[in-house]
């Protein structure tokens, strides 16, 4: 069970352009300053509303269509380097949601990638988020063959 949830806050109002961190469990919600946010959710995952995100990438207002699920945190503003992952920049994989650009979660450097439903370590700094390069290699290569698998077009 993944009892926390993470999101980008666009609402107009105090909060707005802020991280909006959510327990389900608690019914508890706070609103963290991006420019200062370093945070580490632990086994989390990249959820999208597709049909939403679809409909705001075809020109509709934006609405809530994303978030990240998780089970545990280090806490805000816990060091990233005090996680074994993080401990160099370069095993990492920045990755980003903008659904006016593409309605999912993609590789920042490569929008054509679909990444929804990854599960792993996700690393807040700021407003950029990361995840392990390895697992995310590993997750595409089993999306890939997921959809060779089910696809109905034979070479």
């Amino acid at each position: 069970m993944r009892p926390y949830r993470l999101r980008y806050h666009l609402a107009k109002g105090p909060n707005f352009m802020k991280w909006q961190v959510r327990n389900k469990k608690l019914n508890l919600v706070d609103y963290c300053d991006p420019d200062s946010f370093v945070y580490t959710c632990l086994n989390g995952k990249l959820n999208n509303s597709s049909r939403t995100a679809q409909k705001i990438h075809d020109g509709d207002n934006k609405t809530v269509c994303s978030w990240i699920s998780y089970s545990h945190f280090l806490g805000v503003n816990e060091t990233l380097y005090s996680h074994s992952a993080c401990r160099s920049m370069s095993g990492l994989t920045r990755i980003s949601y903008n659904p006016r650009i593409q309605p999912n979660w993609i590789k920042y450097d490569s929008p054509e990638t679909n990444i929804d439903g990854f599960e792993g370590d996700v690393f807040i700094i700021n407003k950029s988020l990361y995840v392990s390069t390895i697992e995310l290699n590993n997750y595409i290569g089993i999306a890939e063959e997921k959809f060779e698998s089910n696809s109905l077009y034979v070479s």
